[in-house]
C-alpha cells in the first residue's frame, strides 16, 4: 500500500492556538469518534424518542376519532390533558437515562479538546461512573417540572403556559448548561456547582442562550411544526451528528469561561488546556480573554 506524503512536516505552529481552531482541528481528525459518540447518545436517547412515539400515536389516534365524532369537544380536552400528563411523566426516568449517558461522553469529550488519550468505552464508563449521580440529580428536576407544567397548565396555548416555559428557559436552563460542564472538570458540592453555574450563566447569558437555543431547536420543530415521519428522522440525525457537535462546542466555551472565572487563579494547571499559546507566561498573564 502506498502512503501519501504531507506535503510539510507538522510543526509546533500547526497546533490550535485558540478553542475555535481545537474544535475544528478535533472534528476533522477525529470525526468517527463524533459518530461514535453520537451513537452512543442515539442509544441513550431511544427510550425518551420511543415514548414521545408513542404519545404521538396516541394523540394522533384520539384526534382522529374526534373528527370521526367519536368524541365530544370535552371529552376529547380531557383526553388530551390525560395523555399530556402520562407521557410528561413517562418522560422523567428517559431524561434520567439520557442524562446518565451525557455524564459518559462528556467525559470523552474532556479528553479529546483537552489532547489527551481517548479510550472510548472505558471513558464513557468512568464519566457514568463519577458523574452520573449529579447529572441525574439535574435531569430528574427538569423532567418533574416538565410534568407538573403539563399537569397544571395543559393547554400549551395558554399564555401562562408560554410565560412559565421563557421564564424556565432563562433562568434554569443557563446554570444547568455550566453545571454538566462543571461536574466534567471539578470535583465539588453539587451545592457548589449550581452556586457557580447561576453566576456563570449570568456573566454570559447572550451565549449561553444562544447554545440552549441550538439544543432546543429540533425539539421545537419536532412539536408541530413537522410532519410525523420528520419529527424522528431529524431527531435521530440530531442525536447522531449534531448532538456531540453541539456538546463539544458547548463544553469549549464552558472552558474559555472557566479559564476567565476560575482556572486562571484557582486551577492554573487546567489553564489554557488543550491550547498551544506562544506567549511567556508574562503575556499570559496579562493577555485579553480569548476563546
Amino acid at each position: 500500500m502506498r502512503m501519501r506524503k504531507a506535503k510539510s512536516d507538522f510543526t509546533v505552529d500547526d497546533l490550535p492556538k485558540n478553542r475555535r481552531e481545537v474544535f475544528f482541528d478535533c472534528l476533522k481528525e477525529r470525526f468517527f469518534l463524533f459518530l461514535a459518540m453520537g451513537a452512543a447518545l442515539l442509544v441513550f436517547a431511544l427510550p425518551l424518542m420511543i415514548v414521545s412515539l408513542f404519545g404521538d400515536n396516541t394523540l394522533s389516534g384520539a384526534y382522529l376519532a374526534f373528527t370521526n365524532g367519536e368524541y365530544t369537544q370535552e371529552e376529547y380536552a380531557a383526553f388530551i390533558r390525560s395523555a399530556d400528563s402520562l407521557y410528561s411523566l413517562l418522560n422523567i426516568p428517559c431524561y434520567v437515562i439520557l442524562s446518565i449517558g451525557v455524564a459518559g461522553v462528556m467525559v470523552v469529550i474532556r479528553q479529546l479538546v483537552w489532547g489527551e488519550g481517548v479510550f472510548f468505552m472505558r471513558d464513557i464508563a468512568e464519566g457514568i461512573k463519577s458523574n452520573g449521580k449529579n447529572y441525574v440529580i439535574i435531569a430528574f428536576p427538569l423532567g418533574l417540572f416538565s410534568f407538573l407544567l403539563n399537569t397544571i397548565l395543559p393547554m400549551r396555548s395558554n399564555p401562562l403556559y408560554i410565560v412559565v416555559t421563557i421564564l424556565f428557559a432563562l433562568f434554569v436552563f443557563p446554570p444547568t448548561g455550566f453545571m454538566i460542564s462543571q461536574i466534567t472538570v471539578y470535583k465539588n458540592t453539587f451545592s457548589k456547582y449550581l452556586k457557580d453555574g447561576i453566576f456563570l450563566s449570568a456573566r454570559n447569558l447572550p451565549i449561553t442562550l444562544l447554545f440552549l437555543l441550538l439544543f432546543l431547536l429540533p425539539g421545537v420543530l419536532g412539536m408541530n411544526l413537522l410532519p410525523f415521519a420528520a419529527k424522528y428522522i431529524i431527531l435521530s440525525v440530531f442525536f447522531l451528528l449534531f448532538a456531540p457537535m453541539l456538546l463539544t462546542a458547548w463544553f469549549l466555551y464552558s472552558c474559555s469561561v472557566f479559564d476567565k472565572y476560575i482556572n486562571k487563579e484557582q486551577f492554573p494547571e487546567i489553564y489554557d488546556k488543550g491550547i498551544y499559546r506562544k506567549n511567556t507566561p508574562e503575556e499570559i498573564k496579562n493577555q485579553r480573554y480569548d476563546i
